[in-house]
């Protein structure tokens, strides 16, 4: 047993069939298959832009311009919003955020079984019997504590984390923004020379 931690039990007893029925009944559990579909992640996929709705308020909480011109902040905001990297972290602070509530949570009650054989048989009855009922778990010396301590430790690293990929993405974006700008005018300045180039005569 863990130290700081103390059971007490209390058992009943119940005859061996009954609890061999119980544990039978509690143990089963049916499987639902869940296959993925291509085409659902497909159209998740097609709806990211200014049609995402939760995108535009994530926008509009920043204060960045939801018009037609993306803002460079407007960009920035919307990789940091998709950034795979990203919501990997975000997936782990809401385990991290589960783990912290977890954490509080006090040790649920359980079961305990004895399988006895007595040897003073009378009656034709069998000599099999158990002794089943609740434990409860009293937890001393801070352990509850120390584990939510350590539960907000964990979300405040991966906090952390995500505000530093962040930082990260955001240098990355204005930098394609402005290699996608560049690209952009070497493609006027093809067009119109290769337009002069047609008017010339042959």
């Amino acid at each position: 047993m863990p130290p700081g931690r103390t059971t007490a039990t209390l058992k009943l007893g119940l005859p061996a069939s009954g609890c061999v029925a119980m544990l039978l009944a509690t143990a089963c559990t049916a499987y639902h298959a869940a296959p993925l579909d291509p085409a659902v992640h497909v159209a998740v996929h097609n709806q990211r832009g200014r049609s995402d709705a939760a995108l535009m308020a994530y926008l509009k909480s920043y204060g960045a311009s939801t018009d037609s011109a993306w803002s460079p902040t407007a960009l920035a905001l919307t990789a940091i919003y998709y950034g795979p990297s990203l919501e990997a972290l975000r997936a782990h602070r809401s385990e991290a955020l589960a783990a912290e509530r977890s954490a509080g949570i006090h040790p649920s009650p359980g079961f305990a079984a004895d399988i006895d054989r007595g040897f003073s048989n009378g009656g034709g009855s069998s000599p099999w019997g158990v002794a089943f009922g609740p434990t409860f778990t009293i937890e001393t010396g801070g352990k509850r504590s120390a584990r939510i301590a350590l539960a907000r430790e964990r979300t405040a690293i991966v906090e952390a984390e995500i505000r530093a990929e962040a930082w990260r993405t955001m240098p990355s974006v204005r930098r394609a923004t402005r290699d996608a700008a560049a690209a952009d005018r070497d493609l006027q300045f093809a067009e119109l020379e290769r337009g002069a180039g047609d008017s010339l005569p042959g």
